[in-house]
């Protein structure tokens, strides 16, 4: 990477930084006269870039253990995903201290009068739902920076007994991401309605949280193909194709997990599991599960059978932009209709996922241009 590029996204990454701030500032005067809306909102863009940051790390230890030329493509590009957890850190910090506004179990008049919530006092309370928000990130930091270190020796050495290393790491490091990120959604998300539980929930954000980092992952690939930062030799039409038919399997595997709760709860018809579908397929909120459904699965998954759409860098880096876009949207019919039995788009939304997309952008400019983008084993002739 030359010194002109690197101060191309220096500059990039400094605007970034710039709109996120000023974004920044308007939502927090907003949140002033609307508490509410402002915690919510920023719920939601928060789930969106904790999940690509920390979906990021799935996807490379799936790599570090099954290998594939599509990691080659992308996997560096990740591993400077996964240093923005230092970014999610702070970031927290607003919906713990908007708690109140987000779950009813934080109210203790609310607590006193439902037998469900005081059964669940034990775990629902505001300081162990702190200490686990800390627990969380305490481990995804020293996962992500063992993955991270021993990736950067190992492209540098390419010793095996590293690589063997690194393997190990993953598959238990695949063990605790499941754990960590089914208990951190059921904490941020599923809490929201506390009378309200479901055994997959976890499963699904496993998997979002994967997807919405390999849509990420191949946007930024393509345009970073597209303008020379990674060269043809590393992200090739083979390697681009691999990756379009990794995000037409993961994006499966998300309807599978998703379809497999709604017919578990509907058959099931119990009081207390129905509530939670009835609410967001009524009124407004069932034409959000129209556009989900065509534009998070059906349109994909046909783009995606075509092999010229997977091997055409533009045309697969805009099914991915759909399919992040996409994510995004259905975090947010998740979490609003929580709060809101009817569609209520307040400029809040906007305002919040538009800093924390700035300041992401902007950090993660700023690791992708330290070192470089590829390493000794990448190249056409060293597939995995």
């Amino acid at each position: 990477m030359n010194l002109q590029t690197r101060r191309h996204i220096n500059n990039v990454s400094n605007g970034c930084f710039a709109i996120g701030v000023i974004a920044g500032i308007m939502t927090f005067i907003g949140a002033q006269s609307s508490p509410k809306e402002f915690a919510s909102g920023y719920l939601v863009a928060y789930v969106f870039w904790l999940g690509i940051t920390v979906g990021s790390s799935a996807l490379i230890m799936i790599h570090n253990l099954v290998g594939g030329g599509w990691g080659m493509a992308v996997r560096n590009l990740l591993d400077r995903s996964i240093k923005n957890i230092a970014l999610m850190l702070p970031l927290t910090l607003p919906i713990l201290f908007n708690m109140h506004e987000l779950y009813e179990w934080t109210h203790l008049d609310v607590v006193a009068h439902d037998a469900i919530l005081q059964h669940k006092a034990a775990y629902l309370n505001t300081p162990f739902f702190i200490a686990r928000m800390a627990i969380y990130m305490i481990i995804w930091i020293i996962l992500f920076i063992a993955l991270y270190h021993m990736h950067d020796k190992y492209d540098h050495t390419l010793d095996e007994g590293l690589l063997l290393k690194l393997q190990r790491v993953s598959g238990a490091g695949l063990l605790v991401y499941a754990l960590t990120v089914s208990f951190c959604s059921y904490d941020l998300i599923m809490s929201l309605e506390a009378h309200w539980f479901s055994t997959i929930f976890g499963m699904i954000y496993m998997v979002s949280f994967a997807l919405t980092a390999l849509a990420i992952g191949i946007v930024v690939g393509v345009h970073y193909q597209k303008n020379q930062l990674i060269t043809e030799n590393n992200y090739t039409a083979k390697r681009n194709a691999e990756l379009g038919n990794l995000l037409f399997g993961v994006n499966l595997v998300w309807v599978y997990v998703c379809l497999s709760q709604f017919l578990i709860i509907w058959s099931g018809n119990l009081q207390e599991e129905t509530p939670w579908y009835l609410v967001r397929t009524q009124g407004g909120w069932l034409t959000w599960i129209y556009v989900i459904i065509a534009l998070h699965f059906v349109v994909p998954f046909l783009l995606l059978l075509l092999r010229k759409v997977k091997e055409n860098f533009l045309a697969l880096g805009l099914v991915a932009t759909l399919i992040a876009i996409m994510r995004y949207v259905d975090l947010y019919w998740q979490i609003k209709p929580a709060l809101y039995p009817q569609p209520q788009v307040h400029w809040l939304d906007f305002s919040s996922l538009i800093c924390i997309t700035g300041l992401w952008i902007g950090l993660f400019l700023r690791f992708t241009k330290q070192g470089t983008l590829f390493s000794l084993r990448d190249g056409p002739d060293h597939d995995e």
